[in-house]
């Protein structure tokens, strides 16, 4: 009854069966309110999930990993009921024996003898764990990994160790390697972002980071126009190719969609003015990549035989000219510590930059310098 007599109220002599079918299922879809939050262990080690109690009417979202699960590093889980914009309940989470460090996207937070009461707050459990660091116009996305963590196509096997800190290394050099060319501030990018991130194995949110490899980004407008190179790595951290995405309003040689490129290519970066900002040329050997800079006869690049050890940064006059060193990048990245320590030898001499995050959630504490 309900659906015929919406029927009879819609007048208009063109409409079709299939718009009335969407509007009478986007009628009768009924409204949810959702949301979650994440407790963080003190000790990482494997024990059974703490015990949700819920009031009334309210249940827990289980079977999606990407909202709700536990791991060694927290438990994340996302709740909902019936009806739209329901104010978060208070409920009960029990989990004997297990030290909590903190917790994150909850409010009236208080300790019971054998966990904590709280209101979530976030849409949902799932979360990156993440390290932003600006630095003029490029971003530095650090993805931290804790064995025992992994999610998505990484879980059931080990982390892959050589893959991660070949990523971090090659993403240090390109930090250099751009600052070295002069490419560092909007005014260099046409107000567009380079973004460097590597890839994420304990990010429970229906991202599939897969396979392992390093992004390179020029990107504007949030997420909406963006050039992603993803620089996919072998199992030594070598370079395989790029499968490039153009999305938004990223005006050049190629559509928007994705686009896998071989060894050997060049891939063009344009900014919001329609004009190449950089170019990088991937090595036939996946040894590296090659920077152009448009208007530049000097060529830079990130180069290495074994990435997971370290990445140096060269130069040269231009096309013709000798490579010259200019230093060599290492990363170690301490999660227990929260610290992540970029080295780089230039000259005989070493600098250490040390950059600090919270343990639990990844946020920034201090760039370093």
């Amino acid at each position: 009854m309900k659906s015929h007599s919406l029927a009879k109220r819609i007048t208009f002599p063109a409409l079709s069966l299939c718009v009335l079918s969407t509007m009478l299922l986007q009628a009768e879809t009924p409204k949810t309110t959702r949301y979650g939050a994440r407790i963080y262990r003190r000790h990482r080690v494997d024990t059974a999930p703490p015990t949700l109690t819920l009031p009334e009417k309210w249940r827990l979202v289980e079977g999606d990993d990407g909202v709700t699960g536990c791991d060694r590093r927290l438990y994340y889980f996302t709740i909902e009921t019936d009806g739209e914009a329901v104010p978060p309940p208070t409920l009960s989470v029990s989990w004997p024996g297990v030290d909590i460090s903190s917790i994150s996207g909850a409010k009236i937070i208080k300790k019971t003898a054998d966990g904590v009461t709280l209101k979530p707050t976030d849409k949902s459990g799932g979360v990156s764990y993440i390290t932003s660091v600006n630095d003029g116009a490029i971003s530095l996305g650090i993805h931290h990994h804790v064995e025992g963590a992994q999610h998505g196509r990484y879980a059931g096997r080990p982390l892959p160790w050589t893959q991660i800190r070949a990523s971090d290394n090659w993403r240090a050099a390109c930090l250099a390697m751009f600052k070295a060319a002069g490419i560092a501030s909007l005014e260099d990018t046409d107000g567009a972002d380079i973004r460097l991130f590597g890839f994420d194995s304990n990010y429970p949110n229906h991202h599939v980071d897969h396979p392992e490899h390093f992004h390179v980004m020029l990107a504007w407008g949030g997420w909406a126009n963006n050039n992603v190179g993803h620089y996919i790595l072998d199992k030594n951290g070598l370079i395989t190719r790029n499968d490039f995405l153009l999305m938004g309003d990223v005006v050049g040689r190629l559509p928007s969609g994705w686009h896998s490129q071989k060894l050997g290519e060049t891939t063009d970066y344009v900014g919001p003015k329609r004009h190449v900002c950089f170019s990088l040329e991937m090595l036939k050997d996946g040894k590296g990549l090659v920077l152009h800079k448009p208007g530049a006869n000097a060529l830079w690049r990130v180069y290495s035989e074994h990435p997971d050890k370290s990445v140096a940064v060269e130069s040269c006059d231009g096309p013709d000219g000798a490579w010259v060193r200019q230093g060599s990048y290492s990363v170690q990245d301490d999660t227990e510590k929260g610290e992540y320590v970029i080295t780089c030898e230039e000259k005989g001499t070493v600098r250490k930059r040390v950059i600090l995050y919270a343990r639990d959630t990844g946020r920034l504490k201090d760039a370093g310098n």
